[in-house]
């Protein structure tokens, strides 16, 4: 959780960059604009800049990387939609611009591993990310702040 500028997506890029080899997973963001201007542009800037995109298939919103870690990028503002895949990860993106409903569907899709998620965002008040990563803490959640300085 952090201001603007402080490194979000890059982080939850480089998260993506680390997930095991051969695993599937997601990246949300709030909208498809969200998603196709700034998630998935610093995704591209970065795994193109490390030399390790192996393929980016525009039509489906999906990039395998050469360790064989394939991402889907999609859209959280119709949760209903996002039911149905086998996933070993998920990300989501400016998640306080979602409904909890995602992250609840979501956390259903984690039927692969490494069975990991993570979520970015700049804070709005006390809503659904605070209730859960802060008041309601539970074991293997953890609330990264970081300072937009």
């Amino acid at each position: 959780m952090g201001g603007l500028g402080s490194g979000k997506t890059w982080a939850g890029v480089v998260e993506v960059f680390r997930q095991p080899q051969g695993s599937v997973g997601m990246v949300l963001a709030p909208t498809y604009p969200m998603i196709r201007d700034a998630t998935l542009r610093t995704f591209l800037d970065l795994g193109y800049a490390a030399g390790i995109i192996r393929e980016f298939h525009k039509s489906e919103m999906r990039v395998v990387l050469t360790s064989g870690v394939t991402a889907l990028f999609r859209s959280g503002d119709d949760p209903d939609r996002l039911r149905g895949p086998n996933l070993g990860w998920f990300w989501l993106a400016e998640a306080a611009m979602m409904t909890r409903q995602v992250w609840l569907i979501m956390l259903g899709r984690l039927r692969l591993g490494p069975g990991r998620a993570w979520l970015t965002t700049t804070p709005r008040g006390r809503d659904w990310i605070y209730k859960s990563f802060r008041e309601d803490r539970r074991d293997g959640y953890d609330l990264i702040r970081a300072d937009t300085r």
